[in-house]
């Protein structure tokens, strides 16, 4: 067999690499793309935290303004007494705007590790505009 036809047999009998995943979705890279295109190219973020040994692996888009004003009436729950129903406001944020692993599977992640809708839930409120510097100006 000569050289040229060694590498080619390697080439065709080369295993398949597999593609990367990520929250539960086979080709991130092409989904990213595509969300990005959805929802615009600074407004989806892929996440994940270290719970433990396990990482938990999310990819979620900026809350709309309504949502955002849904999240903040829920906040304000608390004024009226109603604290159960306030604690629920980042959980019910974080779950509106996953985009992957489906709704189901991040609820029962939730159940497990309950104060990481809390930590998601910072970059999400980020997105929506609480990590922007606000500047006085002096004329």
């Amino acid at each position: 067999m000569t050289n040229q036809a060694q590498t080619e047999r390697r080439i065709d009998t080369a295993p398949a690499t597999q593609p990367q995943t990520f929250a539960g979705l086979p080709d991130i890279r092409s989904s990213m793309a595509q969300f990005r295109r959805e929802y615009g190219e600074s407004r989806v973020k892929a996440l994940s935290a270290m719970v433990g040994d396990r990482r938990v692996e999310v990819v979620v888009r900026a809350p709309t303004r309504l949502e955002h004003d849904r999240h903040t009436a829920t906040v304000l729950k608390i004024r009226e007494g109603k604290t159960e129903t306030a604690m629920t406001a980042t959980r019910q944020l974080l779950l509106t705007c996953t985009l992957a692993p489906d709704a189901a599977a991040l609820a029962a992640t939730l159940d497990e590790y309950p104060a990481l809708a809390d930590k998601f839930g910072e970059t999400l409120l980020d997105m929506a505009g609480a990590e922007a510097e606000v500047r006085e100006e002096t004329f």
